[in-house]
């Protein structure tokens, strides 16, 4: 009688267990698929190579463009499909470039 019931609380115990990490990994995905993940670029003017620059060490990421307008859109591009390849896709990606120009004037 007593192996019984000590079969019967181990079993108890392990659907307990189970129906818990299914709540939790239920309850992760739901936070990984409501939460923003943003991602900051740098970019920077090359003056002797005369081309603007994007790096970004979280996704990662180095390019170059002659122009501004293309470098935005071969970042967005490029991020997109090494994020998928690393199986990092999630609904809400964001990209933040961030740049800073200064000039002398005197």
């Amino acid at each position: 009688m007593l192996g019984k019931v000590k079969q019967t609380a181990v079993a108890k115990a392990k659907r307990d267990f189970e129906r818990e990490v299914n709540t939790i990994v239920d309850f992760s995905t739901f936070l990984i698929a409501g939460i923003d993940v943003n991602y900051d670029i740098d970019v920077t003017w090359d003056e002797t190579a005369g081309v603007w620059c994007a790096v970004c060490d979280e996704i990662p990421l180095a390019m170059e463009s002659n122009s501004f307008d293309a470098l935005i859109l071969k970042v967005k591009i490029a991020a997109y499909e090494t994020l998928e390849l690393n199986g990092e896709i999630t609904d809400n990606i964001n990209l933040c470039f961030k740049t800073v120009h200064w000039e002398s004037i005197a």
